[in-house]
């Protein structure tokens, strides 16, 4: 995909947490966190993981959601999250479905120890 094409999806993400008014617990466990550090969310589907991560889309301004399902075989996401923190000063990101990432806990330490 080209990268006009995960801007259009951040965006719709953005819109999408909109909808979602009411805050879980762990909404406000994530905002008030504060350093350089990794979260994970694990839960069966349909629980709200998604949603958390759109609502802190639209609560974090420097912020960008990214749905791993999205990316094609020879998309890299260390790459792309480089490219969108360059272009857009972004600070944080929103990785949805990270375990369609081929090897992503190696991808996940990269991102973590060469990007700010």
């Amino acid at each position: 995909m080209e990268l006009n094409d995960f801007i259009e999806l951040d965006s719709m993400a953005r819109m999408s947490g909109r909808d979602f008014p009411k805050r879980r617990e762990l909404f406000d466990k994530i905002d008030s966190s504060f350093g350089k550090h990794l979260i994970g969310i694990a839960g069966p589907r349909g629980v709200g993981k998604t949603t958390v991560l759109k609502q802190l889309r639209c609560a974090w301004a420097n912020s960008f959601y990214i749905s791993a399902d999205t990316l094609g075989p020879s998309d890299d996401i260390f790459q792309l999250i480089k490219d969108l923190k360059e272009r857009f000063s972004l600070e944080h990101f929103l990785i949805d479905e990270i375990h369609y990432v081929k090897k992503f806990p190696g991808q996940l330490k990269k991102i973590f120890d060469f990007l700010e």
